[in-house]
């Protein structure tokens, strides 16, 4: 069977939508199908060695052929969502994302929903990976069918790290909180900073956040917190976001793994961070109530607007659960699988 996975970004690049694709082509490719990934060039991808093709999602659009299934990674806004056409298709999945932030938009411009909804329609099966989400809401408050399968990531401890990355070399001699993501307003840093450098675990913890502005828009944003980390003692901000050898590196020495964001999906770094054994804190919004929130190995805060006392009291709740709970749920050969089935399903 002749797959095409498509999405606006792909590995090398690191993200939540860019791990979850790269780890389905790994396992369709692994189960004998001819899978071929259609994104946007990278001049990096050409000194790495893939199982699969790849194929120029401009070329794609132009001549929208020659696949018996094409699994399309999305959220409402993707250009190339907007310019497929599912009917070409024997089978078409769309996996979708809304935060948010998404989510206002929608619920305040009827006609851009509506475009939305008649093209999610078109496909053969929406797929979703939050429960109790935004994009849940939207999906049964517009009358769309879809299916729910958990969100995966790749295993931190069996993924490849580099042995110079350590506690001394970084000048840290307390235990690591840490936060990874794209540097801007909705992700939060500088709150957390600032109820980090007020609270007990100040005394414990260094905080490190790994990320960089994603575009000029970010950058105002990502200027103040750097201003912010320079005069905060305990506080580490670091640029490299786009090697997975450093994250896995940064992941494997670090205690506690905190997401203070004002809007997600559900954001495979929780994932990451789980199958490193990390206890994890989480503001409660996307999908991680819905998703984790029976899970045992992390803390969700009541409200997005934690202080410092709310965070001292997450992490009394400190345990090594984390990675076993991954291990039963989100473990890319089970999730994989599933996506598997639906597509063997409906082709």
């Amino acid at each position: 069977m002749k797959i095409g996975i498509l999405c606006e970004r792909f590995h090398p690049l690191v993200g939540g939508t860019e791990t979850l694709a790269k780890g389905l082509a790994e396992f369709l490719t692994s189960v004998g199908e001819d899978v071929t990934v259609i994104t946007s060039p990278n001049l990096i991808r050409k000194s790495t060695v893939y199982r699969y093709g790849f194929l120029d999602k401009d070329h794609f659009l132009r001549n929208q052929s020659g696949f018996d299934c094409i699994v399309v990674f999305a959220d409402p806004f993707n250009p190339t969502f907007h310019k497929i056409d599912p009917s070409r298709f024997g089978c078409s999945l769309v996996v979708m994302n809304i935060n948010e932030d998404n989510e206002k938009i929608l619920s305040t411009n009827t006609n851009l929903k509506n475009v939305v909804v008649k093209k999610m329609k078109q496909f053969s099966k929406i797929v979703s990976f939050c429960k109790n989400s935004s994009v849940n809401r939207f999906l049964l408050n517009n009358n769309l069918d879809f299916t729910f399968i958990n969100n995966f990531s790749r295993d931190i401890i069996e993924s490849n790290f580099r042995d110079d990355i350590t506690k001394e070399r970084l000048g840290i001699n307390k235990k690591i909180m840490i936060y990874h993501a794209a540097v801007e307003p909705s992700k939060n840093q500088i709150k957390l900073i600032e109820e980090f450098s007020n609270s007990e675990a100040s005394r414990d913890y260094d905080l490190v956040l790994v990320g960089s502005a994603r575009n000029h828009h970010s950058q105002k944003y990502y200027n103040s917190l750097k201003e912010l980390v320079d005069k905060t003692d305990g506080v580490h901000l670091f640029k490299e976001t786009n090697k997975e050898e450093i994250i896995n590196s940064m992941l494997r020495i670090s205690d506690v793994f905190i997401m203070p964001s004002l809007s997600e999906g559900l954001p495979i770094s929780i994932l990451e961070a789980m199958s490193a054994n990390l206890f994890w804190i989480s503001t409660p919004v996307g999908g991680i109530p819905g998703t984790l929130g029976e899970l045992n190995g992390g803390y969700i805060f009541s409200h997005p607007s934690f202080t410092s006392k709310e965070l001292d009291e997450a992490l009394s709740h400190f345990n090594n659960k984390s990675r076993e709970e991954w291990s039963n749920n989100f473990r890319s050969e089970l999730v994989c699988q599933e996506y598997y089935n639906l597509i063997k399903e409906l082709v």
